[in-house]
C-alpha cells in the first residue's frame, strides 16, 4: 500500500477544487492510501509517506528522499519539487485581452503586482490587445499603498479603458481610482476568486480540478521511477463574467439570474426562450417580462448575445470552418448564423475573421 500525503495550505474554494482533482484521480485506485492534512498540522515523518503533494504553499522541508509535487503559483520550493502545476499565465492573458477587446473598448491597462508569471501574461494580454489595432500599457503596482502614477490615472479617466488586474487584491487600493473612471471595465485574473466575487470583478477561473488530477497522475508516476516534466502550465478553465464586464450581471431577480446560468451554459445548443423558461423554473410571460424589467432586453436577445459572443471566439481559431462554427454555437447553419451575425455586428463571420488577420 502507497502512502500519499497531501497538504492544503488553505480551506478557500480553489484549494478545495484541487483536492477534489486528487480525490477524482485515486476514486477507485487500489494500492494507494491517500491522508489530507492542513498545512498547520504535523508533517509527515521519514517512513510515513510515499509521496507528497502541496496544494498552494509549502509547508516544512518533506522527509528525504520522498517525491513532492507543488500546485499553484504559490508553490515556490522548486528546489523540493519533481513537478510543479500551475495556471499558464500567457492563456490566460490572451483570454483577458480577447474579452476586455471584444467589449469595445478604447485601450488597454495591465496593472500587475512583480510575481512570478506576470511577464507572460503581460506578453499574451498585448497581442490580444494588439489584434484589435488598440493601444495597451503595463504598469506594475509593486506598493500599492504609493497609489498610481499620474500618467497611469490619466489612462484610465480618459476614456473607455480595458484593465487587468493580476490579482483581485490590486483592486482595494485602487477602489477610488475604479469608481472615478467611469465607462471603464475591469477584470482580475483567476486568483483570491472569493474576493473578485465579492467585489464583482469579472475574473479568471482557475482549472483547480484539473490541476489537482494531474498533480496525483504526475506524483504516482514519480513513485514508479518515471520521468515527469519539471513543470506543466494548464489554461484557465474560463472566464466568471461579473458586472465589471458582463452587461447582465447583478439583476437581483433569482429567476433571471437562473435563467442567465443556463444561458451561459447551453448557449451552444438550440435552446429557445421555452427551454430558458423551464430552467428558470417561471412561465414564458413571467420570465420574459422580468428579463424586460430587469435587464431591459428580451430573452431572445441574451440568447443571441451569448451565441455571438461565442462565435467571435470561435473566429479567433482559423483550423474552425463557417460550418463547424455554427454547430458549435448552436445556429441551425452557417447561413442562420451569418444573417443573425452580420445583423449584431455590421459585418460577416468571415469579415470579422479577415478584420482580426489584418490586425497587427
Amino acid at each position: 500500500m502507497k502512502r500519499i500525503t497531501v497538504i492544503l495550505s488553505d480551506a478557500d474554494e480553489r484549494t478545495i477544487l484541487r483536492m477534489k482533482g486528487v480525490g477524482d484521480f485515486f476514486l477507485g485506485a487500489a494500492g494507494y492510501q491517500v491522508d489530507y492534512r492542513m498545512a498547520d498540522s504535523s508533517p509527515p515523518l521519514a517512513g510515513e509517506t510515499d509521496g507528497m503533494i502541496f496544494l498552494g504553499r509549502p509547508c516544512g522541508a518533506p522527509p528525504p528522499g520522498v517525491p513532492v509535487v507543488g500546485v499553484g503559483e504559490e508553490f515556490h520550493a522548486r528546489e523540493v519539487a519533481v513537478c510543479r502545476i500551475r495556471e499558464d499565465a500567457g492563456a490566460a492573458g490572451m483570454a483577458a485581452g480577447d474579452l476586455l477587446a471584444r467589449q469595445g473598448v478604447a485601450r488597454a491597462v495591465m496593472i500587475s503586482s512583480g510575481r512570478a508569471g506576470d511577464l507572460a501574461m503581460w506578453k499574451s494580454f498585448q497581442r490580444a490587445i494588439a489584434r484589435w489595432d488598440l493601444p495597451c500599457h503595463h504598469h506594475e503596482l509593486s506598493d500599492p499603498a504609493r497609489g498610481l502614477p499620474g500618467q497611469v490615472r490619466d489612462l484610465l479617466m480618459s476614456g473607455r479603458c480595458g484593465v487587468l488586474l493580476t490579482s483581485p487584491l490590486l483592486a482595494l487600493p485602487l477602489h477610488e481610482v475604479r469608481l472615478a473612471a467611469k465607462g471603464s471595465l475591469w477584470m482580475t485574473g483567476s486568483d483570491a476568486p472569493g474576493m473578485a466575487a465579492a467585489l464583482e470583478l469579472t475574473s479568471g477561473i482557475e482549472s483547480s480540478r484539473r490541476m489537482g488530477w494531474l498533480a496525483a497522475a504526475c506524483l504516482v508516476k514519480a513513485m514508479r521511477g518515471d520521468a515527469v516534466p519539471p513543470l506543466l502550465e494548464v489554461p484557465p478553465h474560463g472566464i466568471a463574467h461579473r458586472r465589471s464586464t458582463y452587461p447582465f450581471a447583478g439583476s437581483g431577480c433569482a429567476e433571471v439570474e437562473r435563467a442567465l446560468a443556463f444561458i451561459r451554459d447551453a448557449a451552444e445548443r438550440d435552446i429557445g426562450v421555452d427551454d430558458v423558461a423551464r430552467a428558470s423554473g417561471v412561465s414564458r410571460s413571467v420570465l420574459q417580462r422580468r428579463v424586460k424589467e430587469t435587464l431591459h432586453v428580451s430573452v431572445l436577445h441574451l440568447i443571441q448575445w451569448h451565441r455571438i459572443e461565442r462565435v467571435k471566439t470561435c473566429l479567433s481559431d482559423r483550423s474552425l470552418g463557417m460550418e463547424q462554427i455554427s454547430e458549435l454555437t448552436g445556429f441551425s447553419s452557417s447561413a442562420h448564423m451569418t444573417e443573425v451575425f452580420k445583423k449584431w455586428t455590421g459585418n460577416t463571420p468571415t469579415e470579422f475573421r479577415n478584420q482580426l488577420k489584418a490586425r497587427p
